[in-house]
């Protein structure tokens, strides 16, 4: 389950910078 935060996280950023 914890992966699954950072995972979401790391798409947020992608997400921002694109």
């Amino acid at each position: 389950m914890v992966k699954m935060a950072w995972m979401i996280k790391s798409r947020m950023q992608q997400n921002q910078d694109e």
